[in-house]
């Protein structure tokens, strides 16, 4: 999952995955299907790999009846369809299909009760699935990168999954859409694909805790209005300058311009009390600003491949001795 690790709030992806695969470590995990069948009952964690392509989905894993966290991501079945014995583990919670070629999910998926996240994305479908609504704990979607036809009815089918927290739709053009029914929503990653005439709809979203924003060329300020967000990600934004007024953002937790084009930050960003988390890495930045050295209250600092001396890197680590910095 190509998710950041300063992710705080718990619907989001990044923890959601540590959490459900570190359960399944303590329990019983495979990577080896072949080596899971022999125990079936007992394996409750599958991260299916094969080196074959152009396969059908092997069947052999729904004979795994205790599963809780499936992962076949990066396979390229040759199925259309997900296939329908799916709704033979009932325990699941997990399901990972992203990066292949379904178009499809079945009925029986229904049965799947327990099921809280669910991967999409890189895949074939054009519409949502409507099995999806009939799945009452389902709170982490991610349905990026797949050709979807009707963003606009998209976007109105996914507000009726009010068990949902956590939507991901990255490289899905959202150019005039009004993203402000998703009021259930407490986590949201987008990237900049048709980024004009959605942003402003987002203001409206007042449960949403964190905000991740991919790729936009210019500062999105029309976050600055949601004075709710704890963790807010503008990874590879191509703009150069973050406006004084990001003080506005009081509750921020964590920050990441990481992989951005920004040469500076604002003296303002000092009143961010609640700041604990930063990250500047690998971006345009040549000299650490010194309101940086000044946020003692950070837990973590990233400056990854920055271009600073190692005179500027000693003067870091001792205005800031308990942080931990990434270098």
């Amino acid at each position: 999952m190509r998710t950041p690790h300063f992710f705080k709030t718990p619907t989001l992806l990044f923890l959601i995955g540590i959490f459900f695969w570190a359960n399944t470590l303590q329990a019983q995990f495979s990577w080896d299907l072949k080596e899971a069948l022999k125990k079936p009952k007992k394996v409750t964690g599958l991260m299916y790999r094969t080196n074959n392509s152009d396969l059908a989905f092997p069947k052999d894993i729904f004979k795994l009846v205790n599963l809780q966290h499936l992962d076949v991501s990066s396979q390229y079945f040759k199925n259309k369809e997900f296939p329908s014995a799916i709704g033979q583990l009932r325990k699941l919670k997990h399901l990972e299909i992203s990066n292949n070629q379904f178009n499809a999910l079945p009925d029986e998926m229904k049965s799947l009760k327990n099921l809280r996240y669910l991967n999409l994305g890189s895949n074939q479908f054009t519409s949502l699935p409507k099995v999806l609504s009939q799945m009452p704990h389902l709170d982490s979607l991610v349905l990026g990168e797949n050709p979807f036809t009707d963003i606009g009815q998209l976007i109105k089918q996914i507000a009726q999954i009010k068990s949902l927290k956590y939507l991901e739709l990255l490289q899905i053009n959202l150019k005039g859409i009004d993203l402000s029914v998703l009021k259930q929503l407490k986590s949201l990653k987008l990237s900049g694909c048709g980024e004009s005439g959605f942003l402003q709809s987002l203001t409206k979203l007042k449960n949403l805790q964190a905000l991740g924003l991919r790729r936009f060329q210019d500062f999105p300020t029309e976050v600055l209005s949601l004075k709710q967000l704890t963790y807010l990600n503008l990874m590879k934004c191509r703009f150069n300058n973050v406006p004084k007024e990001i003080a506005q953002l009081t509750n921020l937790e964590s920050l990441s311009f990481y992989r951005g084009a920004i040469t500076d930050l604002p003296t303002t960003i000092g009143k961010l009390k609640k700041l604990t988390h930063l990250n500047i890495g690998r971006t345009k930045i040549t000299v650490i600003p010194e309101i940086v050295k000044q946020l003692k209250q950070l837990k973590r600092l990233n400056v990854r491949r920055l271009k600073i001396s190692d005179s500027e890197k000693q003067a870091l680590k001792k205005a800031l001795p308990n942080t931990k910095i990434i270098f």
